[in-house]
């Protein structure tokens, strides 16, 4: 049987061990959507290291028998270690990851998503105030996607609340907010779950479960 092969760019969303010795990843691409990738995590590469949490990465694929996707060669293009180097923005991070991966298969394209992710992971890098930077990112989803966020979502908030997220959002997500000062609100993750809660409840995104692991 002639495998087909594909050539791709995009982010690392999850990983996640499997029967048989294997590792799935979640791969989001501008160019061909949603990719669940196979791997052996005891494949050796000689100068590129193992996939990461949101690495910025070119794939070869190769498919086998049920339309499943192998991983034949990995580079990394970027890797976005300061995520790693703060707890908060690692959360956000992981957050965004577990709910892009959930719905990206949903949709009818993922270029706005993965623009929307190489913005958020970037300011995440940078040092952004994490809470801040994912509200920024699902707004920018929501619109994307055609949602009335502003008429509805924004406006249904108490007023020290749409205070609080009109004034995030007035920053784009890629400007340089490394020296940003928190949100000025006594608890930013709830306007994160008010707009997810939103999205899910309202506009069939789908919901996901925080465990730790995305995707």
């Amino acid at each position: 049987m002639i495998s087909d092969t594909l050539s791709s760019t995009g982010y690392v969303l999850g990983r996640e061990s499997t029967a048989g010795g294997y590792e799935r990843l979640a791969l989001i691409s501008g160019e061909n959507g949603f990719l669940r990738v196979m791997r052996r995590p005891s494949a050796k590469t000689a100068n590129n290291p193992a996939p990461d949490l949101f690495d910025y990465c070119a794939v070869n694929l190769r498919s086998r028998q049920g339309g499943a996707w192998f991983l034949g060669e990995y580079e990394v293009l970027r890797r976005f270690s300061g995520i790693g180097a703060r707890y908060e923005a690692l959360e956000a991070a992981s957050a965004w990851a577990a709910f892009a991966s959930v719905n990206a298969p949903e949709m009818e394209s993922c270029e706005a998503l993965c623009e929307i992710s190489a913005k958020l992971f970037d300011a995440l890098d940078r040092g952004a105030p994490p809470q801040a930077a994912l509200l920024k990112a699902l707004y920018l989803l929501a619109r994307s996607e055609g949602l009335p966020v502003r008429e509805e979502w924004l406006a249904g908030l108490s007023s020290d609340q749409r205070k609080t997220a009109e004034t995030v959002l007035r920053v784009p997500l890629s400007e340089d907010v490394s020296t940003a000062s928190k949100p000025p609100c006594e608890d930013p993750a709830a306007l994160n779950r008010g707009i997810e809660n939103w999205m899910c409840r309202n506009h069939n995104f789908l919901p996901t479960v925080r465990d730790g692991n995305a995707g």
